[in-house]
């Protein structure tokens, strides 16, 4: 039997509506950049455009018969909320990575501006 499952990608998704970034901000964040030491202020780098293409796609292709009208906002769900909240209210999506921290004190969650397509796709062992 053939589940159908997520894409498998390393990144943040969060809509962009009227120049401001639209992400819900959970507790674990705060834990997260306490952990690494820096401020729990959020720093957002959009992909590059080719990348953020293709995992938008492959999101909202998997997303697309999925009724979210009554989604809530989880954490680790950033893919999920960002496609609700795009439906629900418009706005642009961006994919790429979030970071926690302020100057050049911050810590990225999936890589910095040296990551590209196969850094943000996750690998998936075969058994």
């Amino acid at each position: 039997m053939t589940t159908c499952q997520p894409p498998a990608i390393d990144g943040h998704l969060w809509v962009v509506r009227n120049g401001k970034i639209i992400d819900p901000h959970f507790q674990d964040y705060n834990f997260i950049a306490k952990f690494h030491n820096v401020s729990k202020k959020k720093n957002y780098l959009p992909a590059e455009t080719r990348i953020q293409e293709i995992i938008i796609k492959k999101w909202t292709d998997f997303l697309k018969d999925i009724p979210l009208n009554d989604w809530e906002t989880q954490a680790n769900y950033c893919f999920i909320n960002a496609i609700a909240e795009q439906r629900k209210n418009g706005g642009e999506l961006v994919f790429g990575s979030l970071g926690f921290g302020e100057s050049d004190n911050v810590w990225w969650e999936f890589g910095g501006v040296d990551w590209g397509l196969i850094q943000f796709l996750k690998r998936t062992k075969k058994n």
